[in-house]
């Protein structure tokens, strides 16, 4: 019963330490998996690479190097429309939503 109980809790305590956001930027779509504090991961089609940065329950602030795109950069607040949630990629600044 002991053992039933631990790994249960282990699993439970797993399934909050991993984070999904999705942000939109004019019709480009960014998931962002958090898979740990110090292991996030963003994919932009079909192409996914290890991000630094934050990566909380109201708020992502990343960088990340793809080899299609170069360097994006995302400050976005997580649920809520901001003025200040920007992602640049491509050479281009572009407002964000993510949720």
């Amino acid at each position: 019963m002991k053992a039933f109980l631990l790994c249960l809790t282990l699993l439970s305590f797993s399934s909050l330490a991993s984070t999904r956001v999705q942000c939109v930027a004019e019709g480009n779509k960014f998931i962002i998996d958090g898979i740990s504090a110090t292991d996030i991961r963003v994919t932009f089609q079909n192409e996914t690479v290890r991000a630094d940065g934050y990566l909380g329950s109201d708020e992502v602030d990343l960088v990340a190097r793809f080899s299609s795109i170069g360097e994006m950069t995302l400050f976005a607040k997580i649920g809520k429309t901001s003025p200040d949630s920007y992602i640049f990629f491509m050479g281009r600044k572009l407002s964000v939503s993510c949720r």
